[in-house]
């Protein structure tokens, strides 16, 4: 019997040994497309996500949850963004700063497991050349570009190349290739390959501006392909769910770790909806917040439970960029008789910020948040109800489910009333979780004190919940009008931090301009949308909408297929 059990013992380790080897020897790459390569300083970039696994014959990753993004000059890092991945793929945006001097810039991309590769170079595959052109002021990069004359630039631009196109994708356009302005075009994308193709789709103006960057998707995986063996360490988590959000411990007390380690410190989102995630405090100071992805630029609550109030101390969030070293940024040229395209440009992009839109936007499926899961809360609006000037009076005189008790120590207690498997009424003898607009209250005795008429609606989940190593019983979220903990104060150990979250993922499509009278339309990308799949050997139609004037217009698809081969094609049509 001892020698079946270390027998049984030897498997089982054995195949520890093999899951953790087969999850090791994932190799991820990650290509970015946008929906142009030239901008104008205060543009949108457009940002579609392919990450692929070499291990699994570059098919889409399903390894990585984001994937980060650093726009570069030759000196620093100028701008970033985060995009959620699911299933190896993403999509967003980012801004580019309306200070940026003129220049060309390199878009890298990677993700966390990209780290634990030695000597990983992060700007050898996939990176992009993007041009920007600062319009408002004449601020260049140094020694980063050149004036040259007009018939110097009309041969550079003449000289331009770009991927051939693969024959597994076609763009069908109806009748002719001249159209009216301010219509509807139908556009059709034929899969001709036997699996399906993921792919994004750009639709914009090309005014003759040079493009630096000549690569596609189609380079991408010919390069990836030539991936030799990677040498791995184990440096950093893999982000499997999300985002892991790191921070250490700072303020004048952050030294005592004996009194600090093993607390609980949480991350959490103001809002209607909890957005909140746990942590214990490491011996040498350390947090890491597991996130399912937290979307948009965020205030978010950093705070300590059970802190001493002696003790000062803090979280502070630390950045997951890697800031890399970039060189070969080519120099841009520019030829004085470009003002005219560029002045275009720059009231498109004046516009595009003055009149921006969501109705122009389509909104794409995102990972929900799994805090509550699929339980449902018990609502009480209290505009339904007599208004009372106290929450006690709120609780005794309408909310059977909850309760507020003094401990043994005199400390204010808040109860949820839960239901057992027998339908049996009690109150949990876990602690009950209070929050006011997500964020967690600990001190009971600032929810008595809060203002009610600050709150619009009260949510009670009486449900038993683990968050981290956690354990409440039950939760209650007050929800106030304004979603921002109005007249709020918090304890010294908290600190209200700006945090860069993953871009929400939107395509472009611009459908609520055709008739529309508000709209001044200039706009230079008319039509993106970063995630299509089409079936193999089928496929889709999209409807683009033309500006309000006259010009010629590229449309770009690429992607890859679920067997990781590159579709790339691209054609044109005019709009007089």
């Amino acid at each position: 019997m001892k020698k079946i059990t270390i027998i049984l013992l030897s498997a089982f380790i054995g195949l520890l040994n093999l899951h953790a080897q087969n999850e090791y020897k994932t190799v991820e790459r990650t290509y970015i497309s946008t929906d142009k390569d030239v901008y104008v300083a205060g543009d949108a970039i457009w940002c579609s996500a392919y990450c692929l696994d070499l291990s699994d014959n570059s098919r889409f990753s399903k390894f990585s949850s984001i994937a980060y993004l650093e726009l570069h000059s030759a000196k620093e890092m100028v701008a970033t963004s985060k995009i959620a991945l699911i299933k190896g793929r993403g999509a967003g945006k980012f801004l580019i700063p309306a200070t940026l001097p003129t220049g060309n810039y390199k878009l890298i991309a990677y993700t966390a497991h990209n780290k634990n590769e030695v000597d990983y170079d992060y700007t050898a595959i996939g990176a992009k050349t993007i041009s920007v052109f600062n319009t408002l002021t004449k601020e260049r990069v140094d020694a980063g570009v050149k004036i040259v004359d007009e018939k110097e630039y009309s041969l550079l631009s003449d000289n331009v190349g770009h991927s051939d196109n693969t024959d597994n994708l076609s763009v069908v356009l109806p009748r002719n290739i001249e159209y009216s302005k301010s219509s509807s075009i139908p556009i059709t994308l034929k899969n001709m390959a036997e699996d399906l193709a993921s792919v994004s789709v750009s639709v914009y103006h090309d005014d003759g501006i040079a493009s630096y960057n000549t690569g596609c998707v189609a380079d991408f995986v010919k390069d990836i392909s030539k991936t030799g063996k990677v040498k791995m360490q184990d440096k950093v988590i893999p982000e499997y769910e999300g985002e892991i959000v790191y921070g250490v411990i700072a303020g004048p007390d952050a030294a005592k770790s004996a009194m600090i380690a093993d607390k609980f410190a949480y991350l959490s989102v103001p809002g209607e909806e909890s957005d909140m995630y746990v942590s214990t405090i490491s011996e040498d100071g350390k947090v890491s917040f597991i996130t399912n992805n937290i979307y948009g630029d965020k205030e978010v609550v950093c705070e300590i439970d059970g802190l001493d109030s002696t003790i000062r101390c803090h979280v502070e969030l630390l950045s997951p960029f890697v800031n890399a070293v970039v060189s070969d940024i080519p120099v841009l040229n520019m030829s004085r008789d470009m003002a005219s395209r560029l002045a275009h440009r720059s009231i498109a992009m004046q516009i595009q910020r003055r009149f921006v839109s969501d109705t122009l936007f389509d909104f794409l499926p995102i990972r929900d948040n799994a805090l509550f899961g699929d339980n449902e809360s018990i609502d009480y609006i209290l505009d339904d109800y007599t208004r009372f000037p106290l929450m006690e009076e709120v609780f005794i005189e309408y909310m059977p489910q909850m309760r507020a008790r003094k401990t043994s120590d005199k400390n204010t207690d808040i109860q949820i009333r839960m239901e057992d498997n027998f339908k049996n009424l009690y109150f949990s003898k876990e602690s009950s979780l209070m929050m006011i607009d997500g964020v967690p209250i600990f001190d009971h005795a600032d929810i008595l004190k809060y203002d009610p008429l600050l709150v619009q609606c009260i949510k009670i989940y009486p449900y038993n919940y683990f968050v981290g190593k956690k354990q409440f019983g039950g939760i209650a979220n007050f929800v106030t009008y304004k979603h921002n903990l109005p007249s709020m104060t918090f304890d010294d150990n908290v600190r209200i931090i700006n945090f860069q979250g993953a871009s929400y993922p939107m395509a472009y499509t611009c459908q609520s301009i055709m008739g529309s009278k508000d709209y001044p339309d200039y706009r230079e990308t008319i039509y993106w949308h970063p995630i299509l799949n089409i079936e193999g050997d089928s496929s889709i139609e999209i409807d683009c909408v033309t500006p309000a004037y006259s010009g010629n217009f590229i449309i770009v698809v690429e992607g890859i297929t679920s067997k990781g081969e590159a579709v790339y094609t691209r054609s044109s049509f005019i709009v007089k």
